[in-house]
């Protein structure tokens, strides 16, 4: 196995002849481009990460996935228990 087959000298030139290609390719449109092109300069610059509050929203969230259906819920109950309370009172 110390000899390669001419097969795979040919596979190993043409990976290297690809990649030289893409490099030089790669070059060629960084020099080339007009950096004086209005829709280069007005691109937004993306967004920072996540914001604190965003954060911690997703922590509560992942604790307690149904806290907001708990608490509807309990003030269903609340308004149940008061109607009747407002019914034993008439």
């Amino acid at each position: 196995m110390d000899r390669l087959s001419p097969l795979a000298w040919a596979a190993i030139a043409i990976i290297l002849v690809v990649g030289a290609l893409v490099n030089i390719w790669m070059v060629a449109l960084l020099r080339n481009k007009d950096w004086r092109n209005p829709e280069l300069l007005n691109r937004r610059m993306p967004q920072r990460g996540p914001s604190m509050e965003s954060m911690q929203k997703f922590v509560r969230l992942m604790r307690d996935p149904f806290s907001e259906e708990k608490n509807q819920l309990e003030q269903l109950s609340r308004l149940v228990k008061d109607l009747k309370d407002q019914d034993s009172q008439q």
